[in-house]
């Protein structure tokens, strides 16, 4: 048995697999390359979807045709979808899936505040979703937008300071190019009045 991602041509055997399992099998036909599957000596035995959307998650409709084997063929799908997950970076996966394989394997009840992050295209919010973090919360994709948030923040202040620099060094510049003005002015009357004088005394 070996795990791999769904191909065009698997597409008669997962949707046998879906109708087994009472899925929309019409809807998920068009997001079948979200599927990871297992495959045995040619034959999808199980299949699980994965749909991605920025650094989360959401495991769906899970179908197995093997219900004796339900648990090892779980794990091999699991194992898959770790390694898909890795290598999108993903921070968070949820799932409403119900089965107590998904609970064993770190799944847990989802906070109000955890759900109020999650896409929307996922589901309806109100459901009772179960969420997996993949990462402690200063790596997560949330800490590091939250420090780029206040980067630009900083950014922000030390933006305005510099416009405020730059108003102050205008205001003094116009005082001092005032002041300049004056005195030539004031050198000129002087000269326009008394240099007369001055020239006579020669």
């Amino acid at each position: 048995m070996k795990a791999r991602r769904a191909t065009f041509e698997d597409l008669p055997q997962l949707t046998a697999l879906w109708t087994l399992e009472r899925l929309n099998a019409d809807a998920l036909e068009k997001r079948f390359t979200e599927f990871q599957v297992v495959e045995d000596a040619g034959e999808v035995i199980a299949a699980i979807g994965l749909q991605i959307s920025s650094h989360h998650g959401l495991l769906h409709s899970e179908a197995i045709s093997r219900a004796d084997a339900g648990e090892p063929l779980r794990q091999i799908l699991w194992d898959r979808v770790q390694a898909v997950a890795r290598n999108h970076s993903l921070d968070r996966i949820w799932t409403g899936l119900r089965a107590p394989f998904w609970r064993s394997a770190g799944f847990t009840g989802a906070t109000e505040e955890q759900i109020a992050k999650m896409p929307e295209t996922f589901g309806d919010r109100k459901f009772a979703w179960q969420l997996l973090l993949l990462r402690g919360a200063e790596g997560s994709a949330d800490a590091i937008e939250k420090q780029f948030v206040m980067l630009r923040a900083l950014q922000m202040q030390e933006k305005e300071k510099l416009h405020s620099q730059v108003s102050v060094m205008k205001k003094v510049a116009i005082g001092l190019t005032a002041a300049v003005a004056l005195l030539v002015i004031a050198w000129a009357v002087i000269i326009f009045r008394y240099g007369p004088k001055f020239m006579n005394r020669q």
